[in-house]
């Protein structure tokens, strides 16, 4: 104490004195003064050209300058243990990357990290200790400049699995947003984010529990996008945070769904209809098969307004193929020989849209072994997406002709033939629909390989397959083709 009267007292600043509110203890009691004890210059000698005084609840952002090289600014403000604070900067004019700390009430460094160009966001979680925290700016070099700053807390909200789409306002630039939900461990999840109505790119992060960071997933300026989870890993409370990249405001719609069911697909049982109803939800379904087994899969009578993405994992979990279905626009997908084993079936809608897709799962129409200058057999393809399959017996030098007669289908079929090493003879042959074709010349195709004269001994395999799900029959028959072209025809049974 230097000084003393009745209504004030001087005291010397001891060495290491902090910038921040003072609080004076007397007998009569203590008092902390209303303004900021400042000090000038940090501990390395660094003096500051600003310091000013900001709060969470400001309604405009605080305008910093570092006027003289080396100098720095700072931002007071106070906050509880455990805040987590948001500094959203705009209308940057540094000339390099800037520096940025938050300092403790102790003076201790919490966090560091730097920004370049006019605009940047970042973001300091659980606080030590209560007090008076100091955010500094401090300039590479000789560089001087000036940038407007904004605190924010970020906005909680609540979602669940079956209540509405929360709708959210980022109001403050640096604001972030965070969405909690209880699960289960093992639940599925869907978590859709709409931010057409926000003003920059959303980079969002799922918090366990535990407290850990799980999946990570970007929704582009004006966008919206998906994440799905199949399996959570621990039971408990989650957090959803996005944050919003260089201080961008707007509002976040967010949605969370467990998956739709389809079940287990049976290549003889109905046709489920998967109806997605929520804001990135997703539908799952399942089918299991035998080692070599053959089979066809279709999409069909899709109501999303764009269209839905449906895809094939196999048992080990890698991608096996994916088809898209549309309003007005079915697609299938066929099969090799597939190893055994419990395939999934995901059903994805473009950005977060809403709708219904049947899915269908079908083995192919196998009518055996075509003789030949036998009768033709007929084949009927019942279930969308199903093909057809047919074999015959040859030579190598055999001169012979596949023809297909009595088609009924209306749509068009891809007509593949096989040597019995699996090599295509005849790949993707168009066959028009209600048109009769001969397999034994080169015609309209996509990746024709050449007239199919067989160069194995053994039985081929022949496979109609009707184009976006097409039902209908056909008859088919195998026979010798002779000089000029003539040969046998088929006679229908």
């Amino acid at each position: 104490m230097k000084k003393a009267s009745g209504s004030s007292r001087t005291v010397e600043v001891p060495p290491h004195a902090r910038t921040g509110r003072v609080e004076v203890d007397t007998p009569a009691g203590s008092i902390v003064a209303p303004g900021d004890f400042t000090v000038t210059a940090d501990g390395e000698g660094a003096l500051y050209d600003t310091t000013m005084r900001a709060s969470v609840t400001d309604a405009d952002p605080s305008q910093v300058a570092v006027v003289t090289a080396e100098h720095k600014a700072r931002i007071l403000f106070d906050a509880e243990r455990g805040d987590a604070i948001g500094f959203g900067l705009q209308g940057g004019s540094f000339t390099s990357q800037t520096s940025i700390s938050l300092l403790s009430p102790q003076g201790t460094t919490v966090a560091s990290n730097s920004f370049g160009g006019t605009a940047a966001d970042w973001e300091v979680t659980d606080l030590p200790e209560s007090g008076t925290y100091q955010f500094v700016i401090d300039p590479r070099s000789t560089d001087t400049g000036s940038v407007a700053v904004m605190l924010s807390k970020p906005v909680n909200a609540t979602v669940s699995f079956d209540g509405p789409t929360v709708s959210t306002a980022l109001s403050r630039i640096g604001q972030d947003g965070n969405w909690t939900f209880t699960a289960a461990k093992g639940e599925s999840l869907s978590i859709g984010v709409d931010a057409t109505a926000m003003g920059g790119y959303l980079r969002c992060y799922v918090y366990r529990p535990d407290g850990t960071q799980g999946e990570y997933l970007p929704v582009p300026n004006g966008d919206s996008h998906s994440l799905d989870i199949d399996s959570l890993p621990q039971s408990g409370q989650y957090t959803l945070r996005c944050d919003p990249d260089g201080g961008g405001t707007g509002t976040v719609k967010i949605a969370i769904s467990h998956y739709v069911q389809g079940g287990t697909l049976s290549a003889t049982g109905a046709s489920p209809t998967l109806n997605i109803t929520r804001p990135g939800q997703d539908g799952i379904a399942t089918f299991t098969v035998q080692a070599g087994e053959f089979v066809s899969f279709a999409a069909t009578g899709a109501t999303m307004p764009s269209y839905a993405t449906v895809t094939i994992t196999g048992p080990d979990g890698n991608f096996v193929s994916s088809i898209t279905a549309a309003p007005g626009r079915n697609d299938a997908w066929d099969s090799g020989a597939l190893a055994a084993g419990t395939y999934t079936v995901r059903v994805a809608d473009r950005r977060l849209d809403v709708g219904k897709v049947t899915l269908t799962l079908s083995k192919p129409a196998d009518v055996g072994v075509l003789a030949r200058g036998g009768a033709a057999v007929k084949a009927t393809v019942a279930r969308p997406g199903q093909n057809i399959h047919a074999s015959f017996t040859a030579k190598a030098g055999d001169d012979l002709s596949l023809e297909v007669a009595a088609n009924s289908f209306t749509s068009s079929l891809w007509a593949d033939v096989l040597a019995p090493s699996g090599t295509a003879v005849v790949s993707f042959r168009l066959i028009s629909a209600g048109e009769v074709d001969r397999l034994d010349r080169p015609r309209r195709s996509r990746h024709l390989q050449g007239a199919p004269q067989p160069h194995q001994r053994g039985h081929r395999l022949a496979q109609p397959e009707p184009e976006s799900g097409g039902l209908g029959s056909e008859d088919a028959c195998v026979h010798q083709q002779c000089a000029a072209g003539v040969g046998e025809e088929c006679v229908p049974r």
